[in-house]
């Protein structure tokens, strides 16, 4: 491994490890959680199943976490600028926009219509 490798894998796995994190965090709380949007975090009356909204979105941020070092292992062994562009795409972007989906589909399925 060349230094650049190593701080590469520095740098991934911390930001891996925030995201892993943030997840467990989410898991263990009772209140509603917020997806980091910008938008204010539902009350729990306004939820039908806390425990699920909070498991659901935990979750989806412990994957994140866990697909952005795949990712960086993958690119790793891939020597190809082009592939490696498009492992950052699959498993680094790619993933943020489907948890923005996700987030919109928790929200119609888990809030309360008033």
């Amino acid at each position: 491994m060349t230094p650049e490798d190593i701080i590469g894998l520095v740098i991934y796995a911390m930001v891996a490890l925030v995201m892993i994190a943030i997840g467990i965090y989410q898991l263990n709380q009772s209140d509603p959680v917020k997806f980091y949007t910008g938008e204010e975090t539902p009350a729990a009356d306004e939820i039908t199943d806390v425990k699920a909204w909070n498991l659901q979105h935990g979750m989806m941020w412990i994957i994140y976490g866990v697909l952005l070092m795949a990712g960086y292992f993958i690119g790793y062994f891939i020597k190809n600028v082009i592939f490696e562009i498009a492992v950052v795409i699959v498993f680094d972007i790619w993933p943020l926009i489907l948890m923005a989906f996700y987030h919109s589909y928790l929200s119609k399925k888990y809030r309360r219509t008033i």
